[in-house]
């Protein structure tokens, strides 16, 4: 008889264990999808136009969206031209959110030689996903 009583006692503890396990479990899991979604870049550059008459040669670089435009539900495209030495060996996007409304845009060129006779445009696309739809104060930054 004792040991039936301390059979089932045992198999009541690993069945409070396993129930505790997966409480646990499922609390975690409702936090992690009740934190918001971090908007996420996809940073796209077209090839270096040198015959482009978008940007004049002697032009500064414009600090200016030519296209914005909204994919679906959360998704933000933005494109803008941008003047470089042809020699430019890599430029980075990135983008930051402040005050909820105001939305900058960021690219840093990387390498090449700003004393080359060449200049081309180059076509920069911000695609930030999972960001709520609303009307941003857009701007673009060149980054040092």
């Amino acid at each position: 008889m004792k040991k039936i009583i301390m059979f089932f006692g045992i198999l009541l503890l690993v069945v409070l264990i396993i129930v505790g396990a997966c409480a646990a479990y499922i609390g975690s899991q409702k936090n992690i999808a009740s934190q918001p979604v971090k908007p996420s870049l996809k940073f796209t550059t077209t090839g270096c136009d040198k015959g482009s008459k978008i940007i004049s040669p002697l032009a500064d670089p414009p600090q200016e969206l030519s296209k914005v435009t909204w994919t679906g539900e959360n998704s933000l495209v933005a494109e803008c031209y941008i003047k470089t030495s042809c020699s430019a060996v890599e430029i980075r996007g990135d983008y930051e959110l402040k005050d909820n409304d105001f939305l900058v845009l960021k690219y840093k060129i990387k390498g090449g030689n700003m004393f080359s006779n060449c200049t081309c445009a180059n076509r920069l696309i911000f695609e930030i996903n999972e960001l709520p739809k609303k009307d941003y104060r857009i701007t673009l930054e060149k980054q040092k």
